[in-house]
């Protein structure tokens, strides 16, 4: 399965956290198969997380995922 890392919906994270050495080498997903809004649709290969407190999902690089999309050359 494709990587985190190679995927155009993942970018690294920036900033300060909590967590400082794991955001440092982790990175948020922007994938429209993962949705917040309960009310966006629940099509079958999403992921609906219903709370709507901005939520985003970090990744570590090597997490992979069926709808990964390869970073364009």
């Amino acid at each position: 399965m494709d990587r985190c890392k190679t995927c155009k919906h993942w970018a690294p994270c920036a900033g300060v956290a909590h967590w400082e050495n794991d955001k440092k080498a982790g990175g948020i997903c922007s994938s429209g198969k993962i949705v917040e809004d309960y009310w966006q649709g629940h099509g079958a290969d999403m992921m609906v997380y219903s709370y709507a407190e901005d939520g985003e999902f970090w990744t570590g690089p090597d997490f992979g995922c069926v709808h990964h999309q390869q970073v364009d050359a």
